[in-house]
């Protein structure tokens, strides 16, 4: 076997996966936090007047991000097999 062969059978296993998955999850709960904390407070104008206030959509989507970034850290699956299966 070729030595390039051999390093992506070490790198494609399940566990560079879940790895690459938390890695993910990490990298999109920080991105909601730089939102929440940063771009949300500078970008989007404050305002006290009317029924909806215009940080409220983007602070709920920080908000999902967030949590979904760190489902896909806590629980990091492995590779999702969605080819159809035989119906017995």
């Amino acid at each position: 076997m070729s030595q390039r062969s051999l390093a992506s059978d070490e790198t494609s296993g399940p566990g560079a996966t879940r790895a690459a998955n938390r890695i993910a999850g990490l990298v999109v709960t920080a991105f909601a936090l730089v939102l929440w904390f940063l771009v949300i407070p500078d970008q989007v104008d404050k305002a006290d007047y009317g029924w909806m206030r215009p940080r409220t959509l983007p602070m709920i989507c920080a908000v999902s991000l967030g949590l979904l970034g760190l489902i896909l850290a806590v629980f990091p699956h492995g590779a999702v097999d969605l080819s159809p299966r035989k119906s017995a």
